[in-house]
């Protein structure tokens, strides 16, 4: 993942703090709007599937600066707000250790609240939980132990628990349960081209075979 589309979603982490996955979408698409950029090229930017020309990221830095106007004493280093300090600097790196165990909470809050009914089964018999364990940390009543944010972390295909420190799970815009993957991989092929499709899809049969 690069500088720019970590930092960027640090500056939305940093802005908004702990958010629903409903908010933080209404929020980039407000952010996409006022900047006067499409929507999926800004969301793309957030995947590191994109890149910004110094315009435009200096349009985003400056809407971002208005936004810091609200913060008070969470305010944003404005040196870092600038082009190429931005470039340069990993903003996830300086987290407060406060910061990280805030996002690692609301990451894990973001991943259980993915299962659906039919998941559910399944991730209580992997993770080796009881039911009530699971609703307790879904309501938030509770937080899971080191070894069971192990567990999650592999349920989810993710390697260890520093991704949920490191990284903005709960912005929503990565597929995280199956259901999830196989709607994004639906929405991949369906929006190909025909040539596009066409030229790999003797590979996707013999991947699927």
């Amino acid at each position: 993942m690069s500088i720019l589309s970590e930092n960027m979603k640090t500056l939305l982490w940093k802005i908004k703090g702990p958010l629903p996955k409903e908010e933080y979408a209404e929020y980039i698409e407000y952010i996409a709007r006022e900047c006067k950029m499409p929507e999926e090229h800004f969301r793309a930017v957030l995947r590191g599937e994109a890149v910004l020309t110094n315009t435009e990221l200096g349009v985003l830095l400056s809407f971002f600066r208005e936004e810091d106007k609200y913060l008070g004493d969470k305010k944003l280093d404005d040196d870092k707000l600038q082009i190429t300090k931005f470039l340069e600097t990993n903003m996830v790196e300086e987290l407060t250790k406060k910061e990280k165990e805030e996002l690692l909470e609301c990451n894990l809050q973001y991943l259980l609240k993915t299962l659906t009914r039919g998941n559910n089964v399944k991730f209580i018999k992997e993770i080796g939980v009881n039911p009530s364990t699971v609703s307790r940390w879904k309501q938030g009543l509770t937080k899971p132990d080191k070894y069971s944010q192990a567990n999650i972390c592999r349920y989810f295909g993710y390697q260890d628990t520093a991704v949920l420190r490191n990284s903005y799970i709960l912005f929503g815009l990565e597929p995280v349960s199956c259901e999830q993957k196989k709607q994004r991989i639906k929405e991949m092929i369906e929006s190909m081209d025909k040539d596009t499709f066409e030229s790999i899809y003797p590979a996707l049969e013999k991947l699927l075979k």
